[in-house]
């Protein structure tokens, strides 16, 4: 896992020293001979031979690299060596700070066996390889509760995540927010 082709896939890059992030960005090629991503920089412009800390997602999961722009291949796409993969998690693994909005579309209560077929729009406050921290309006999640979602970057939806929630906690302001774990769906449970 995580050595298969990405092509297609969104990535999330972020300053290596500050963990801020840079840019979001589709891989339009995946050399994995040479372990190599190729993105679009239209959008933006990233410099040569610089580290970059890289989540991919990818199947409904996320995937951890160090990454080296290698230059530009063209005036649009630069490629990036990774290296530095990881794909096991701990507690302790960084947070990066996204800011992005997301949509929950299927909420599942456990515990009395309810699926709600319902949209809410959420905002992810932070994610790692293996959680997201999200902060959700509209409804009040409890701990063991799980949801799909999409993660809106640049005005595109990506693939489909799937979370639980574990921690919850409400703020000064009334509003809840959540500390989730990221698993990928079975397909038998849809």
């Amino acid at each position: 896992m995580g050595k298969d082709d990405y092509f297609g896939s969104n990535m999330i890059l972020f300053d290596s020293n500050t963990n801020m992030k840079v840019a979001d960005a589709k891989i339009i090629r995946h050399d994995r001979d040479i372990q190599s991503i190729y993105i679009s920089v239209t959008n933006f412009d990233l410099k040569n031979d610089e580290v970059y800390k890289i989540l991919i997602i990818f199947e409904g999961r996320l995937f951890s690299y160090l990454g080296r722009t290698r230059g530009k291949l063209s005036d649009d796409v630069m490629e990036i060596s990774l290296f530095n993969y990881s794909e096991v998690d701990l507690r302790g693994e960084p947070r990066y700070r996204v800011d992005k909005k997301g949509i929950a579309y299927r909420i599942r209560n456990i515990k009395e066996d309810v699926i709600i077929e319902k949209k809410m729009l959420m905002n992810i406050i932070d994610i790692s390889k293996n959680g997201v921290y999200i902060e959700l309006e509209s409804m009040e999640l409890e701990k063991g509760f799980s949801f799909d979602f999409f993660v809106i970057l640049d005005d595109k939806q990506i693939e489909r995540l799937s979370a639980r929630v574990v921690r919850k906690a409400k703020d000064d302001s009334d509003r809840y927010t959540y500390g989730c774990e990221l698993y990928r769906a079975s397909r038998e449970n849809e």
